[in-house]
């Protein structure tokens, strides 16, 4: 999915924030470059995989996001 796409999807679902908030006081750069600069999210990516552990989201829940934000 495109930047875009995930961003929209995030503020649908009301954890946009949460996401912004966690990958602002990360220390991790390499995250910060990731969030700011991907062309598009893999639903593989390990740091997405890392991300929804953090949010609380089942594999089943990620797999609904992606297929709900490739919709937007």
């Amino acid at each position: 999915i495109t930047p875009r796409q995930i961003r929209q999807q995030l503020t649908a679902i009301g954890l946009r924030q949460t996401v912004e908030d966690l990958i602002s006081a990360s220390t991790d750069y390499n995250l910060k470059y990731w969030w700011e600069y991907s062309q598009d999210f893999q639903r593989s990516h390990p740091i997405l995989k890392e991300m929804g552990e953090k949010l609380g989201m089942s594999e089943d829940d990620m797999d609904n996001f992606f297929i709900e934000a490739s919709k937007l």
